[in-house]
């Protein structure tokens, strides 16, 4: 107050408001280096002006710059043709419906590497609408691609076993001395006229198909060969 001759002054601590701003940008790093490590980004579609917001991973799984700018019609043209179809109905299912989703899906990125990815999408509600769709997107490219070999191995297997003569098995003894076989090939109903199915349990279908005299030296055969 200039004219009574006095001056007044404000201080206040910005102590507690810079610690507050601090937290904030470790918990971002964090966060950050949890979606690089696990390949997750989020992205949130706004349903009112169609606005798209995306998470510094998912700009990376597109294999693009962060100053480029997503939109619903850029973002569907990542996706294999054969997918778009999909993705496209569950998109409206979740604005028109509520409806979510969970997607594997053929992808490209910007420098056209393929990829697998898994997309989630949740809606949004506000005031009884739905005013956006938020979601997650996974790099599995890795994952799937373990799985297919897998599947590939496991088919060969199965066209081995099933050519040669006799039974190949698998059996799996458990700690109360109970026993189950994950794996019997389709020999063991050419010599004993049994499915795989009717055999998948020890001890009571497979021994009844064993003479009484060897059932039990068998049986003691399984367990040495299981230590």
């Amino acid at each position: 107050d200039i004219q009574n001759g006095r001056i007044i002054l404000s201080i206040r601590s910005v102590h507690d408001r810079k610690q507050a701003e601090q937290k904030l940008q470790e918990a971002n790093l964090l966060l950050e280096k949890a979606q690089q490590q696990t390949k997750i980004g989020g992205w949130r579609l706004g349903l009112g002006h169609g606005e798209v917001i995306w998470t510094e991973e998912v700009y990376r799984i597109h294999e693009v710059g962060f100053g480029f700018k997503p939109d619903l019609s850029k973002g569907l043209l990542f996706y294999h043709p054969m997918n778009r179809a999909e993705l496209a109905e569950a998109l409206d299912k979740a604005q028109h419906q509520g409806a979510s989703f969970d997607l594997t899906l053929r992808f490209k990125g910007l420098k056209q590497t393929p990829k697998w990815v898994r997309l989630t999408g949740e809606p949004e509600w506000e005031g009884g609408k739905i005013i956006a769709i938020n979601g997650l997107i996974q790099d599995i490219t890795r994952e799937h691609n373990a799985l297919l070999e897998l599947k590939r191995h496991r088919a060969q297997l199965e066209n081995i076993t099933s050519n040669i003569p006799g039974v190949v098995l698998q059996i799996r003894f458990a700690a109360d001395g109970s026993a189950s076989m994950p794996y019997l090939s389709e020999g063991a109903e050419r010599l004993w006229g049994y499915t795989s199915q009717q055999l998948s349990t020890l001890p009571m279908e497979l021994e009844q198909v064993i003479h009484p005299e060897d059932r039990a030296p068998l049986r003691q055969s399984f367990l040495a060969s299981a230590k």
